[in-house]
């Protein structure tokens, strides 16, 4: 029986080194294949998955194992992605325009303190709906949920937000 990306998660936790191994094999594509789709550079898109499985290996012990995996490790990518573009030397003029737009529009919401107090299944939702432009189908197969799932924490997702800021959003 193969064991769940959680079950993985807190046997790696607990020092068991092919769990990661397994996690890596498991979400490799999709990790570089999400992060490619974000930066649309090969060298970029290189450094930054390196940094995602080297950030998940320093934080696997603040990994709840009462969360989904998969939108965490995604979450984790979206914030390197984010980190790696401010922290670039490369002008703006020079990255493709939607990263651009996308990483000025991801930074001010990033920066508002209730996107933060979401979970990371609402955060990543969020991020594929409106930084990737996923429909629902294409965020359920990327997740791994259910379309009625992705729609609902998305719907939840923006009450939550609505709410925060006073119902508010532009």
């Amino acid at each position: 029986m193969e064991r769940t990306d959680i079950e993985l998660m807190i046997q790696y936790q607990n020092g068991d080194e092919e769990a990661f191994n397994q996690l890596y094999t498991r979400h490799k594509g999709k990790v570089y294949g999400y992060i490619f789709k974000k930066t649309g550079n090969e060298e970029m898109t290189a450094e930054i998955f390196q940094d995602v499985f080297h950030k998940l290996h320093i934080n696997k012990m603040k990994f709840d194992a009462k969360r989904e995996f998969l939108p965490w490790l995604f979450v984790l990518c979206h914030h390197l992605i984010i980190d790696h573009i401010r922290k670039s030397r490369v002008k703006f003029e020079d990255l493709p325009e939607n990263l651009v737009a996308e990483a000025d529009t991801f930074i001010s919401v990033k920066e508002n303190e209730e996107v933060s107090k979401l979970s990371d299944s609402e955060q990543a939702i969020l991020s594929l709906k409106f930084d990737q432009g996923y429909d629902y189908n294409e965020i359920s197969q990327e997740l791994g949920i259910s379309n009625a799932g992705a729609r609902k924490t998305f719907s939840r997702a923006i009450t939550k937000l609505k709410k925060a800021l006073g119902g508010h959003h532009e």
